[in-house]
């Protein structure tokens, strides 16, 4: 059964898909394998992630 709340999820999500739909496959050409030309300067890559705590709570536990 459709109902104007599933219509209206369809309708976004189409509008929002829409965009990279539109883009030709030709304007984001992939890579090339192998090692790039930085990884020579920058051996290790690191990542960090921060928890859902704000930044009075994160300075209090730092500081102690």
């Amino acid at each position: 059964m459709i109902t104007r709340r599933n219509a209206a999820l369809v309708l976004g999500g189409y509008l929002l898909a829409r965009p990279a739909m539109a883009q030709p496959a030709a304007s984001y050409p992939t890579p090339a394998p192998g090692r790039r030309a930085w990884a020579k300067e920058l051996p290790v890559v690191r990542v960090g992630l921060l928890g859902g705590e704000n930044d009075a709570d994160r300075l209090t536990r730092v500081d102690a």
